[in-house]
């Protein structure tokens, strides 16, 4: 009974061909796995500043040892800005390279290309899960 609605369901992504949907669902799996990494930048981040926070609040330090620990953490936060820099790059490339996929479907197979994305972006957030094509 459910294979039944979900054909009935996919209106558009039924034009589609099944090798076609796997090439697509593979690169958004791909877009996926980075995507995660995104998590733990911004939770490193977030550990720095509480870490930075208990240590020096409420301490005295001599002036030179503050200033070590200032650049110290300067640094680590230059690092996980950098890497986040370079992850949202990667992302968009890849989400890029995913919508064109997209597109090129839609021209191959006349369907209409914003109906397809959107087919598509609800098909994997239901499916396989993750952050969507938004």
């Amino acid at each position: 009974m459910e294979s039944e609605q979900s054909t009935e369901h996919w209106t558009v992504l039924k034009k589609v061909p099944e090798h076609e949907m796997k090439i697509l669902v593979a690169g958004y799996l791909n877009y996926i796995q980075k995507f995660k990494y995104l998590r733990y930048i911004i939770v490193g981040i977030g550990v720095v500043i509480i870490g930075y926070n208990l240590m020096v609040g409420g301490e005295r330090f001599p002036l030179e040892e503050l200033n070590k620990l200032k650049n110290t953490i300067a640094l680590l936060m230059g690092v996980f800005v950098l890497l986040l820099l370079v992850l949202g790059w990667v992302l968009f490339k890849t989400l890029r390279s995913l919508k064109q996929q997209l597109n090129t479907a839609a021209d191959k197979y006349g369907i209409d290309k914003k109906m397809l994305r959107k087919e598509f972006h609800v098909f994997v957030k239901t499916q396989v899960g993750g952050p969507g094509l938004r």
